[in-house]
């Protein structure tokens, strides 16, 4: 129940493009053995808790002119949980706050940032730090190479994204593309 860095790039871009955003919390049930007391009291309270802020903040919000919805979900799954979502609404982009796990974890749990860069079919925008609520460079990371191997368009639609991501913004728009050097000496 914070401003997060997700959180404040999301309203400044929907500010700026007069987008309709949509914040869901997604809260994760730790409690599969069902071993606390009161176990549905509880999730129930942090759920309603978790809604009432979310309320007061997209009040808040609206104050501002962008037409916002809130949600709150308890689940077992988040990924799952998500990627349901994304499907019924069909957003332009999902803007999360990045998790760090530990390497520990990374060795036996794939995170969840990699599962949602993975599977989720729109873009998906990752914030860990915001100093400027928008963006003022944009990257668009394409491919050139052996197109025939590729997802067909996949640049075009890289770079048409970046594009109106950084026209929206006023951002300045960059291409990158990294190579291994070492085909090159062989």
């Amino acid at each position: 129940m914070r401003h997060s860095p997700a959180m404040e790039r999301a309203i400044a871009l929907a500010d700026a493009t007069g987008a309709a955003l949509h914040i869901a919390v997604f809260i994760e049930d730790f409690d599969l053995m069902r071993l606390m007391s009161n176990s549905e009291q509880l999730r129930e309270s942090c759920r309603q808790e978790n809604l009432q802020w979310l309320k007061d903040e997209a009040e808040l919000i609206r104050r501002k002119g962008i037409n916002v919805t809130t949600e709150v979900a308890l689940t077992r799954d988040p990924l799952q949980e998500i990627l349901g979502h994304v499907a019924e609404m069909q957003p332009d982009l999902i803007i999360k706050d990045v998790h760090h796990e530990s390497a520990l974890k990374r060795v036996f749990v794939t995170p969840l940032d990699w599962q949602l860069l993975r599977e989720c079919p729109p873009p998906v925008h990752l914030v860990s730090e915001v100093r400027c609520p928008l963006p003022r460079v944009i990257v668009a990371a394409v491919d050139p190479s052996h197109p025939e191997g590729q997802i067909s368009g996949i640049n075009d639609s890289v770079i048409q994204a970046a594009n109106e991501l950084a026209t929206q913004c006023d951002a300045e728009l960059h291409m990158l593309y990294a190579y291994e050097l070492t085909h090159t000496f062989l």
